[in-house]
């Protein structure tokens, strides 16, 4: 026999959360995690996670809600387990500015942009480095990708460019 899978609720707020948002709740306990003030007023500190050695600039979720990246001022990306709370990953982006954004593209990818007027891609299973654009003329601060999972991304940059 399989293993049954344990209810939403047992993940925690994050687990409720993405339970939520994938539809895998029942429309009274939907409900109940609507956002209220009350809800609000609630809410504490759950963990922290430590591991960078600057201010962390971004977090990103992946589409699963399994894993989430925190970049930094320290130049790394670190991959968590959100309900663990440990690390998976602590990522040498190769930047050399401020990271300011992280974004998720496949599963298998991740793209980072900073202070250094570039934007970078890395695959998350074997660490190597797929792009490498300079194509700004300067800092980068934003990146938005397409929901789908294909490796479709924009960069905003501090010259006014949408790339």
């Amino acid at each position: 026999m399989g293993r049954r899978e344990e209810p939403a609720w047992t993940k925690g707020t994050v687990g409720l959360t993405v339970a939520r948002e994938r539809g895998d709740v029942g429309r009274k306990f939907q409900n109940r995690l609507t956002v209220t003030r009350s809800m609000i007023e609630r809410l504490g500190l759950e963990k922290e996670l430590h591991g960078h050695m600057g201010c962390v600039n971004c977090l990103e979720w992946n589409v699963d809600g399994s894993i989430l990246a925190s970049a930094s001022d320290d130049l790394h990306v670190i991959l968590w387990d959100p309900y663990r709370y440990k690390q998976i990953s602590n990522i040498s982006t190769g930047h050399t500015g401020n990271i300011f954004s992280v974004k998720f593209l496949s599963r298998d990818s991740l793209a980072t942009c900073a202070a250094d007027s570039s934007v970078r891609v890395r695959s998350l299973s074997t660490g190597a480095s797929l792009l490498e654009c300079g194509c700004h003329c300067g800092r980068v601060k934003r990146l938005a990708s397409v929901p789908d999972g294909t490796d479709v991304f924009w960069s905003a940059g501090e010259d006014g460019l949408v790339l």
